[in-house]
C-alpha cells in the first residue's frame, strides 16, 4: 500500500499547481468528443446522442466488446443503439 500512497501523494501535489497554472487556459472537451456513459445515465438531457463521436465505456458491464445483454444498464436502448454503433465500426473492413 505503500506504493499507493506516495504516488497518490505526488499526484496530489501535481494537480493543485496543474490546476492553477491552467487555471484561464483550460478549456473542458465537449460531450460529444468526451461522453462518459455516467453522463447519459444521469444526465440524459444533456448529452446529444446523434452527435456523439468518442464514447467511454468505463462503466462496469458496459463494454461492447463483451456485450451479452444481461450487463447491468445495457438493457437501455440507448445503451444498445452504442453497441450497435461500436460494431459496425468494429466490423467495418474498409478502416483495417
Amino acid at each position: 500500500m505503500a506504493y499507493y500512497v506516495i504516488n497518490y501523494s505526488k499526484l496530489r501535489i501535481w494537480e493543485d499547481f496543474l490546476n492553477m497554472y491552467f487555471k484561464d487556459k483550460y478549456k473542458a472537451i465537449p460531450n460529444i468528443y468526451n461522453l462518459v456513459l455516467a453522463m447519459l445515465w444521469r444526465h440524459p438531457e444533456n448529452v446529444e446522442l446523434d452527435k456523439v463521436k468518442v464514447v467511454h465505456y468505463c462503466a462496469a458491464g458496459s463494454k461492447p466488446w463483451s456485450y451479452t445483454g444481461e450487463e447491468e444498464n445495457m438493457q437501455r436502448k440507448d445503451m444498445k443503439m452504442l453497441v450497435k454503433k461500436w460494431r459496425e465500426i468494429y466490423e467495418d473492413d474498409t478502416l483495417n
